[in-house]
């Protein structure tokens, strides 16, 4: 789904590239790769295995996209909150609405919807202002999740 929104958009920022990382979960790297060079796309997506440097990765990175079906608790998210990351994502099922709150530190997109999809991301590339607000929100609200936040939770259920 990433590739076919990004490729909706991608003619409109021929400076801007999209990275994608991970290992085959269902869809084999050759169909991807096929994906891309079908949509001529070959010089703006990039598919590479997982590495263990995404953060450092992230750090570089100007926007995260998680176009999951389904997701529990998405860890990479609050990765990408802590990255500075502003993400846009689909509001699948119990994941990702758990982490981001819309408009504050990422959108969240009607799920597996590619043209909304590909419309909130043409939103987020052209609006520098909106990912530079979304980027310092992200930082500050994926704090919640920090160890000493959390167990103040888990003593204060004990506690009860």
């Amino acid at each position: 789904h990433l590739i076919e929104a990004f490729s909706k958009i991608a003619y409109k920022y021929p400076d801007w590239t999209l990275e994608i990382y991970g290992d085959e979960n269902g869809v084999s790297k050759h169909e991807l790769k096929s994906l891309v060079k079908n949509n001529n796309l070959d010089k703006q997506i990039f598919i590479f295995s997982a590495t263990p440097n995404i953060t450092n990765i992230m750090s570089k990175s100007s926007i995260f996209a998680l176009t999951s079906k389904t997701e529990c608790f998405p860890m990479v998210l609050l990765e990408a909150q802590q990255a500075g990351l502003p993400i846009i994502s689909y509001d699948c099922k119990y994941g990702p609405k758990n982490i981001i709150n819309h408009l504050s530190d990422g959108l969240l997109v009607l799920d597996q919807n590619i043209d909304d999809f590909a419309n909130k991301l043409d939103l987020l590339i052209k609006d520098e202002g909106l990912r530079n607000k979304l980027r310092k929100n992200a930082v500050e609200n994926a704090k919640r999740f920090e160890e000493n936040e959390i167990m103040k939770k888990w003593i204060s259920l004990f506690e009860l």
